[in-house]
Order: structure tokens, then C-alpha cells, then sequence
């Protein structure tokens, strides 16, 4: 069996979800069939491969075996500035024109922005730490959050 055949059984799959009322997963699973084509003559085990190797890949930037693609430079100076926007976040926190759903989104900013080094970098010289990427931005929201929080408890 190869990723055709997989690609041919999720596709009658998706037909038949999508005609029993199940439109959503039907489209999904239409988009994965599509998703396969580049990969049609591959047998499923050496797809597999392939997919532990891409998730390698997506968590580390490389691959074993592989060289390593080196992390683009960061400016310095967005660096900064992201740092100076986080300060400032975090002291306007205890303000209640600030809202939660303007912390939530200024650190969504800031998460856009930046790869993992950098805003390990930033996470790191805020005060807080994360070995990855999620980690440190989960840590930079919990600091500025419970600011807010804690301003708000004592404010009785």
C-alpha cells in the first residue's frame, strides 16, 4: 500500500461523511486527500518517516542526520522595542482602562513577531523564562496577567 491508496481512502471517506451530514470533517479530510498528492508514490512506511522527520523539523530546525538552518539575526532593535512595549504593558496593567483582551493581544503581537530565539531573548530580559517558544510567551502573558489580577484583589 502507498500514499495513493491512503489518499484514494481518505477521499471516499470524505464523500461519504460529507453526504451523511458531517460537511466539516468531510472538508478537512478532503483537504488532507489533496495535501497527499506530492506524495502518492511513497509507501506509507517512508511517508511516516517523513512526517517524524517534518515534526523534527518544526520543533528543532533540524533534522537528525541534517545540518542545521541557521536562525535568521534579529534586529536588536525590535528586540528593544518589544521589550519596551512589554514594561510598559506590564505598568499600565494595574490601570483599568486596560483590558484583558488588550494584554491577551499585545502579547499576540509580539508572539507573531517573533521566532523562538528572539523571544526567548525577550521572555529572558523581561524576567521571566521558557525553553520554548510557547513556553516563554505563556510566562511573558502569566506576568503582565497576574499583575492585573493581583492589582485587582487588593484594590478592596
Amino acid at each position: 500500500m502507498n500514499v495513493a491508496h491512503l489518499k484514494k481512502l481518505l477521499s471516499n471517506l470524505s464523500e461519504t461523511l460529507s453526504e451523511s451530514g458531517a460537511r466539516t470533517v468531510a472538508k478537512d479530510l478532503g483537504r488532507i486527500s489533496e495535501a497527499l498528492d506530492p506524495f502518492a508514490d511513497r509507501t506509507l512506511a517512508k511517508f511516516a518517516d517523513f512526517l517524524l522527520k517534518a515534526h523534527e523539523f518544526e520543533q528543532t530546525g533540524a533534522v537528525s542526520g541534517g545540518r542545521k538552518i541557521a536562525a535568521k539575526p534579529v534586529d536588536p532593535k525590535m528586540v528593544e522595542d518589544a521589550l519596551n512595549l512589554l514594561n510598559d504593558l506590564y505598568e499600565r496593567a494595574t490601570s483599568p482602562e486596560v483590558t484583558y483582551q488588550q494584554l491577551d493581544a499585545e502579547v499576540a503581537k509580539i508572539d507573531k513577531q517573533f521566532k523562538k530565539d528572539a523571544i526567548v531573548e525577550i521572555a529572558t530580559r523581561f524576567g521571566v523564562s521558557g525553553k520554548t517558544k510557547k513556553a516563554a510567551v505563556e510566562a511573558i502573558h502569566r506576568k503582565i496577567k497576574d499583575r492585573k489580577e493581583s492589582f485587582e484583589r487588593t484594590r478592596f
